[in-house]
This record gives structure tokens, sequence and C-alpha cells, in this order.
């Protein structure tokens, strides 16, 4: 009998880093886990076939919203099949416990979350930035007297010991990830649709678009607009409200958005996402 073919699962960043966990923690430890250069190859290799799944970033509490991702899925015609949540928690990590710290990397914006401990803790080694939580980790595993501020995901992968648990001042920050696939999710009861408008810039035109979800009393949970460069439409608008697209009241809200609009189209119906510590 055949051997089962291992789902493949595309992500940007290197081993150790938020986008790997995600990964795991969506498709589990046997999936075929690939680390990528960019979010633009995660969605080539995605829809080339070369990878079953992608894993992009949305939102970060971090920083900012990664806007590059909702443009692809427009770009590609792919879908959202799931979100990933997760509560990331920042430790201190070295190669050994016995380290005499001298200088800690991390990266600027979870640098600034952690004061309490670069300031008042442990205000005398240097803080080096660099670009992600990953290469800290690395950095910190190569060379003495060095310590990372990253998760136990980049802890456990290269071989870092926890030197002081739960080191950022705000423990309630999330991470927000999207599944990207050639399909969506069936309906669950418990939903999420994401979905791209253009449109022209005329007084009262997003308001009149959307009134269709007051008449069916549908939240918004997520709205980003922006100009429509190179293009004949003035804005953008991602829109993600409650319900799931093959309902009832979602179908009717979607028909009449897509008759106000210059041009609708759903990126993918998906369950709503619990929160998981990492």
């Amino acid at each position: 009998m055949p051997k089962k073919k291992k789902i493949s699962v595309g992500y940007m960043g290197p081993p150790g880093s938020f986008a790997n966990a995600a990964a795991i923690l969506q498709f589990g430890k046997k999936a075929d886990v690939r680390p990528m250069k960019s979010v633009e190859d995660v969605f080539l290799n995605v829809f080339r076939g070369d990878a079953d799944h992608g894993i992009a970033l949305l939102e970060n509490s971090f920083c900012e919203t990664a806007r590059r991702t909702l443009d692809l899925f427009v770009e590609f015609g792919l879908m959202v099949s799931a979100e990933i949540v997760l509560n990331p928690i920042m430790h201190l990590m070295a190669k050994s416990k016995r380290t005499k710290v001298k200088r800690i990397y991390a990266t600027e914006d979870v640098a600034s979350l952690c004061r309490v401990l670069l300031e008042r803790d442990m205000p005398g080694p240097e803080v080096q930035f660099v670009l992600t939580t990953s290469v800290a980790a690395e950095l910190a595993s190569r060379k003495r007297s060095c310590a990372a501020i990253a998760g136990q995901a980049a802890a456990d992968y290269y071989d870092l010991e926890i030197l002081r648990m739960r080191v950022q001042d705000d423990p309630d920050r999330f991470i927000r990830f999207l599944v990207i696939g050639r399909e969506d999710a069936k309906p669950t009861g418990n939903d999420k649709t994401l979905m791209f408008l253009a449109l022209i810039d005329r007084p009262g035109t997003l308001s009149r678009v959307l009134m269709p979800l007051k008449k069916y009393k549908l939240n918004v949970n997520r709205i980003a607009t922006r100009p429509a460069h190179r293009s004949s439409w003035d804005h953008y608008a991602f829109l993600e409200i409650e319900g799931h697209r093959k309902s009832q009241p979602v179908k009717a809200a979607l028909e009449m958005i897509g008759k106000r609009s210059e041009y609708c189209v759903v990126l993918g119906s998906f369950p709503k996402a619990e929160p998981t510590q990492v």
C-alpha cells in the first residue's frame, strides 16, 4: 500500500519563527513544513501546486498589519481556509543558564515591549536590534555572553535555555496568520468571511456599500481601506464580517454589496480561531 503523501505547507521565515509555530499548530508535526524567503514565494508555491497550503501573516500587535498579504490573495486568486491566532510569550534565553549576559538580541518592536526587563532589571547589557526573533535566537546560540528575547519555538529550535520567562510588559499581545489554499472552509456555525471591494471615490460610497450588513445584522470585524494605484478604481477595501458566505444572511448581503461596489470578490470563509499561547 503506497504511503500517504504528507501535507506540504509553506511559510515565510526561518525555522523557529512564529510562522513556523503556526504551521505546526495547524497541520501537525508530521506535515512537510517549508521555510520560504518571502510571502510572495509562499503564495507562488501554493498557486503552482508545489505546496498544498501556505501560512501568511495578517496582523501583528507588535507592529502594523501586513497589507501585502491581502493584496496577494487578490493577485493570485487564492482563498483563506483558516486563521491561526497566536498569543506569543517572550522569554530571555541563552546557550546556558550560567551565561553572563553582556549583549541582548531582540527586534526593535519586541524590545519596546520589554522595558521593565531592559531598563530596570537588566540595564547593563547592550541591546542590539535584529530583524526577527528567530535571528535573535540564532545569534544567541552562536555567541558567548549573548542572550535573545524570543518565543519558546525559537528556544527549542536553537537549543537555548530560558533565563527569564515572560519578560514582556503586556502579555495580551497576538499574532494572526491566515492559511492560504485553493478552497475555503465549510460552515461551522462560528465563522468569518473576508472580501475584497473596489470603490469609486464619491461622498457616502462606503457607507452605501456597507448598508446591507446593517440590514442583515452582520457584524464587521475589520475593515481596511487605501487608495488604489495603477487602477481605474479609486479605493480598495478589505472587509471581514461575521458569518459564512454560504449562510443565507451573508449570501444576501454579499449579493447587494456586489451590486453597490465596482468589484467584489470573496476571499474565503473560515472558522473563528481562539488564541493559542506559544
